[in-house]
């Protein structure tokens, strides 16, 4: 899972965490790890989610369309 979207009438609801379980279950079965997601940058919301659950900025994507945000967290 690279990208997680929530729409804004279910956020706060739980339903992002769950997701990003999900997409953390799956990377260590394939036994990866560390973990990369990205965000758009202007996401406040979303870079904080991932700050919150424990993730770092590694470094930002420039492509045509979205400026992102790779996330880095290391899972034991």
């Amino acid at each position: 899972m690279g990208r997680l979207y929530i729409k804004p009438d279910l956020i706060g609801k739980g339903l992002g965490s769950k997701l990003l379980t999900l997409g953390e279950t799956w990377v260590r079965s394939k036994k990866f790890t560390e973990y990369y997601p990205y965000v758009h940058e202007n996401n406040r919301l979303g870079i904080s989610f991932y700050l919150r659950k424990g993730f770092e900025r590694v470094h930002e994507l420039d492509s045509p369309q979205d400026h992102e945000l790779c996330m880095k967290k290391k899972l034991s």
